[in-house]
This record gives structure tokens, sequence and C-alpha cells, in this order.
């Protein structure tokens, strides 16, 4: 975006230099999400039995180096690439529960073939979730814990201010997110 080579940038964040504006466009849950006739199908899940199989775990970059709780800070920026809520945090809360990563992937579409063919589980954004669910034979979990939520946000640069035209686009985009279209 400094270099004008990138006008707006949607995703969820942290840390932002200074010059940069965001709008949240929506908020987002994570969801767990198994093939159908996973074990973890058959009756109650708890955070116990969630962490008697491996995930995948999708990274944005593609590394988890340089991460820190699931954000990478790169420039001034923090964006997060994970939502593993139940492998950074329930970890820690019981020495006996270890969260296993069986596989890292750099982006959501690997996850379904992925889950099809295992017992692994996955987090993924709501949203995307349920159209997962919709064309795989893949199911979402109720889960033993509330789920977290992140805002999906916009960023652009201050100068987006005096750019008409994009202007309009960053108004389609939060009126389009928020139905009013």
């Amino acid at each position: 975006m400094r270099r004008v080579e990138v006008d707006l940038v949607i995703g969820w964040f942290g840390e932002l230099p200074g010059s940069m504006r965001r709008a949240t466009l929506y908020q987002e849950e994570e969801a767990i999400v198994v093939r159908a006739g996973h074990p973890l199908t058959q009756g109650k899940v708890t955070i116990e039995n969630m962490f008697e199989f491996s995930y995948v775990v999708v990274e944005l970059t593609g590394t988890e180096e340089h991460t820190a709780d699931g954000f990478v800070y790169d420039k001034g920026f923090a964006h997060r690439v994970w939502i593993e809520r139940a492998l950074l945090e329930f970890q820690d809360k019981k020495i006996d529960l270890v969260g296993r990563v069986a596989v890292c992937v750099p982006h959501f579409a690997v996850v379904p073939p992925l889950l099809q063919a295992t017992d692994m589980l996955a987090t993924l954004p709501r949203r995307l979730a349920l159209w997962t669910v919709a064309h795989f034979p893949l199911v979402l979990l109720d889960l033993p814990y509330t789920p977290k939520t992140v805002d999906i946000e916009m960023v652009c640069d201050q100068r987006a201010d005096r750019d008409k035209g994009l202007q309009w686009l960053i108004d389609e985009l939060v009126a389009s997110m928020s139905g009013k279209t």
C-alpha cells in the first residue's frame, strides 16, 4: 500500500501503521469441521476428545516461523494468519492436553479434501465452513466452548480519502457486507 501497488486489503488485523484506515466489514467466528462419519460426530464433543485428533492448520503466510499467537508482524502490520483457538488457548489450561498439528497448508481450498480422507479436524471461518459443508461431505461440530470472534476488516491508506473511485469502492464494500445494497 505504501508503494501504491495495492489500494485495499481485506482480512483480520492487529496493529496497523498510523497512516492506515480500517473499517470493520463484518464479524466472523470460528467453526470446527470434520468429515461426515468422523468419531466426533457420534456423541457430545468435549475439549478433551477434540484433542484426541490431529488438526489441519491454515497458515496464510505458508509458515509459522514469524508468528506469535496466530499473528504475523511485518513492517508495522499485524495480520492474523490462523485462528486455531483450541490449539492456542486450551492446551495451556491443562497440562495433559497437547494439540497436534498434522498438516499446515497455505490456503483454505486444500482443507476439504484432507478432511474427507482423514480423521483430522480444522478450524475455519464460519461462513467458509457453512459453504464447505454444503459442497463436501463434511459437518460442523457443536463446539464445547464459545467460538472466538474476529473482525473482518478492510484496510487502506489514508490517501483513499482523496481518491473518489476508491472511496466509491470502499462504500460499496461496506454497504454490501452490511446488507444495505
